[in-house]
């Protein structure tokens, strides 16, 4: 028994033979071209003959006969210049299709690239604008920080130097102390604003902006300090001159209000109260003093020298009055060259003084000197008519050293130690002494005076009185 075929089967394979049927009967009609004339030109007859319309037979022909003749006929058709374009690019697709892809792609990556470019640079500019907007708020900060500070130590140093007495320093540190506020208040008032997202929403405060009135109160804040440093500077000139008074007080012999010292301490504490004084002005004032601490420190050792050689010479017995009261008169000196600050003159009034005192200690004897090279007289002749008759003259104590001699020399008021004196004595002793000299070519009696020990007063015989005339020079 055979397969069964369904019904819907049998239905595709009838309509697939209906439709080849068909198709073979519409290539039949098309290619029996007379026939077919002939059917077009009847139905072309019959529809105007129906319609009531008159036409020529050969009319009717004509026109079957045109249409058939075109009808296999190719014709070309008017293509545009965008379809011809198109159809150009399509023909020739296989030319210029991976470039354009290649194109395609490159302008896809070009153009991401640079949008890429371009948000990187938005935020290089966005972190540029906030990273100054950060700076300007810690300037802003560290300025009032500042101003906040330098504005304590305006009122510290006021008080300071109200409590030294220094009144030009208190108002000086008053008016910083205004100014810092002031600063204060103008920083408080600066806005810097918000970070900006990107720099065109950069609005509300320019940066430029903020930063010339972070500078100018900044200039206002540093001005404000210079009166701080002054102030500061006065009070420790102040403290100068009074650790060098205090110190001053310290040295023996030297008197506070001995014109050397009490006027150089009174103009220091004028400057310092003077409105008009600059602290140059203050400086070298107080730089005086101190130049005297150098001296009075030198006048304390000497003024201790001078001590010692007080008791020394009080314990020495004089003999002679006018003598004593030389000696008297030289101390009384010394302590006035003290007492006016004069260094030179005391240093060399206390190495007179000490000498003496080591003069006085020995026994002396003065004798004519005799020796080979040595004058034993002088002679002087003072104007063309006073003359004056010198014998040199050497000391030597009880062993025989030579020891120098103090003198006051008669001819140009030189006070000097020497080991060889020209004493003045009377012509008669000045003549005896030459013709022994003459004579013997020797001084045959060579004393001439002597000097008791612990003494400093001296007796000669032949001189023209008790403190006969000296010189040092012949």
């Amino acid at each position: 028994m055979g397969a069964v075929i369904t019904l819907q089967e049998q239905l595709v394979v009838t309509a697939v033979i209906d439709k080849l049927r068909f198709e073979g009967k519409s290539i039949d009609e098309m290619l029996d071209l007379p026939k077919r004339r002939e059917q077009v030109k009847e139905r072309i007859h019959e529809y105007y003959k129906v319609h009531n319309i008159e036409v020529a037979d050969a009319l009717i022909e004509e026109g079957v006969r045109g249409y058939f003749a075109g009808r296999m006929t190719f014709e070309r058709p008017v293509v545009g210049k965008v379809a011809a374009v198109f159809a150009h690019l399509y023909v020739f697709r296989d030319r210029w299709v991976g470039k354009a892809a290649a194109l395609v792609i490159f302008l896809t990556l070009a153009i991401g690239a640079a949008t890429g470019a371009s948000h990187w640079w938005t935020n290089q500019e966005v972190k540029a604008v906030v990273a100054r907007y950060e700076k300007l708020s810690a300037d802003k900060a560290q300025l009032a920080a500042q101003a906040s500070e330098w504005r304590q130590r305006a009122i510290s140093l006021e008080k300071q130097a109200s409590s030294s007495g220094l009144p030009v320093g208190a108002g000086v540190a008053a008016q910083s102390n205004k100014d810092l506020g002031t600063v204060l208040e103008a920083v408080g008032k600066i806005r810097v604003g918000d970070q900006p997202s990107a720099p065109t929403d950069v609005r509300e405060r320019s940066a430029s902006l903020v930063e010339a009135e972070l500078a100018t109160v900044s200039v206002n804040a540093k001005k404000a300090y210079v009166g701080i440093t002054w102030v500061e500077k006065l009070l420790s000139l102040n403290t100068d001159l009074d650790q060098l008074v205090a110190t001053l007080h310290t040295y023996t012999g030297v008197a506070s209000d001995s014109p050397a010292v009490a006027s150089p301490v009174r103009d220091a504490r004028s400057a310092l109260l003077n409105p008009d004084a600059t602290l140059d002005d203050v400086e070298e004032a107080v730089q005086r003093v101190r130049a005297i601490l150098k001296d009075a420190h030198q006048i304390h050792d000497l003024n201790g020298r001078l001590a010692t050689v007080k008791s020394q010479i009080a314990a020495i017995g004089q003999k002679s009055r006018g003598q004593s009261s030389e000696l008297q008169a030289e101390i009384a000196a010394a302590d006035n060259f003290a007492k006016a600050m004069d260094v030179p003159k005391l240093q060399d009034s206390v190495s007179y003084l000490e000498q003496l005192t080591a003069y006085a200690e020995p026994r002396l004897t003065f004798k004519v000197a005799d020796r080979s090279g040595q004058k034993t007289g002088v002679e002087r002749t003072y104007g063309g008519t006073g003359k004056s008759w010198y014998l040199i003259v050497e000391a030597f104590d009880d062993a025989g050293n030579r020891v120098a001699v103090p003198l006051m020399n008669v001819e140009n008021g030189r006070r000097r130690f020497a080991n060889t004196v020209g004493v003045r004595v009377s012509q008669e002793t000045y003549e005896t002494f030459k013709r022994q000299k003459r004579e013997t070519g020797h001084v045959n009696v060579r004393d001439i005076g002597d000097k008791p020990a612990n003494s400093i007063a001296s007796t000669f015989s032949g001189t023209l009185g008790s403190h006969p005339d000296m010189i040092d020079q012949w």
